[in-house]
């Protein structure tokens, strides 16, 4: 059984994660979503919000998809939980040159491979960063997040709204 671990910040999960993880979920036995805790990044969501906003992204529409948590590595991870792969998705080359170190060290860390998978043309463009600075600035969400994350993040911005 290949059972793969697709980690980010999910902060928040948009409609590009949303893609990778069906997809994913097609290519492997298991897929474990893991909302993993970045220390260089200020959260808009706890990691429990953000594990649930997944979950009803998901809405059952996958079986084989779980997901979970954690404020360590995720080689560690990966060890502690049988996972011997860790799902990477890539938008444009920057996104390449970031993640292909940080795949040798999981490598090192963890005897874990890393499995590049192209983002979707169509969902390329959308990154969590961007759905932040979209919803700071008044931005229609609709074509980035599912509607009830839209709602998530409504309620959410007033708290980083930029000064107008």
């Amino acid at each position: 059984m290949t059972r793969a671990v697709y980690p980010g910040s999910f902060d928040p999960v948009t409609l590009g994660h949303i893609d990778v993880i069906k997809r994913s979920s097609k290519l492997f036995d298991e897929v474990i979503v893991l909302v993993a805790e970045n220390s260089s990044k200020k959260s808009w969501f706890t990691a429990s919000e953000r594990v649930k906003l997944i979950q009803h992204a998901l809405g059952g529409q996958v079986n084989n998809v779980t997901v979970d948590s954690t404020d360590g590595l995720v080689a560690k991870y990966c060890q502690t939980n049988q996972a011997n792969i860790i799902i990477r998705s890539l938008r444009h080359g920057g996104d390449y040159d970031a993640e292909i170190s940080m795949a040798l060290i999981n490598r090192k860390l963890g005897e874990v491979e890393t499995i590049f998978l192209p983002a979707s043309q169509d969902q390329e463009h959308i990154s969590s960063s961007i759905v932040k600075e979209v919803a700071i600035h008044d931005g229609n969400l609709s074509k980035l997040v599912p509607k009830f994350i839209a709602n998530a993040i409504e309620k959410r911005v007033q708290n980083y709204r930029a000064p107008k």
